[in-house]
């Protein structure tokens, strides 16, 4: 592993990249560990440093040769996991691809969407990476239980306009109702 040579276990290049730490980065590195070293489960210091949002380290990991398409085991590149604009745009300033996918082929869109980061959702809408269709479908996907309560408010708005008729059984399983204009309304073009 890759810790301090003073038997530190708490203390190691990715949890001082997690932390910002940059004196200790230099320092695991001029202790000869890799800026691509990876824990058991394939993070780098780059992966951390991104997940953060640390900026100025991301810049010194690049600088020093930090892989920028390295995978973790679950396939994540460092692109997939930022949650920050400015990060994003540096690491695509570095040759990361919006196209990258995991392992389970998930990829940026997806990955902010299932993380439910506005900030990085506004910013890819506005950039046309995706539309505002693709995220509506994309958290049906992530969060079926949120889709299916606004489904319900929009079911019992559509009645409500409808004047409410009591006619049948409740519209409970019923074409009527709006139901489809609702599932086509929360799922976009498919």
């Amino acid at each position: 592993m890759d810790f301090l040579a003073d038997g530190d276990t708490d203390t190691n290049i990715w949890v001082a990249a997690s932390d910002g730490d940059m004196s200790a980065v230099q320092t695991f590195m001029s202790a000869g560990i890799s800026v691509n070293s990876q824990d058991e489960h394939g993070y780098s210091p780059l992966h951390a440093a991104v997940s953060y949002g640390h900026v100025e380290l991301i810049q010194f990991l690049l600088s020093q040769g930090a892989d920028i398409h390295i995978v973790d085991e679950e396939g994540d590149c460092p692109l997939l996991i930022c949650e920050d604009p400015e990060v994003l745009e540096l690491l695509l300033s570095h040759g990361a691809q919006l196209t990258a996918r995991n392992a389970a082929g998930e990829g940026i869109v997806e990955k902010v969407v299932e993380d439910e980061n506005d900030t990085m959702i506004d910013y890819l809408v506005s950039k046309g990476v995706c539309t505002v269709d693709d995220v509506k479908e994309l958290k049906a996907r992530y969060n079926p239980e949120e889709f299916s309560l606004q489904e319900l408010m929009m079911r019992a708005q559509g009645e409500e306009e409808e004047g409410g008729d009591s006619d049948d059984d409740g519209g409970a399983g019923g074409a009527g109702g709006g139901s489809g204009d609702a599932i086509e309304m929360g799922l976009g073009e498919q």
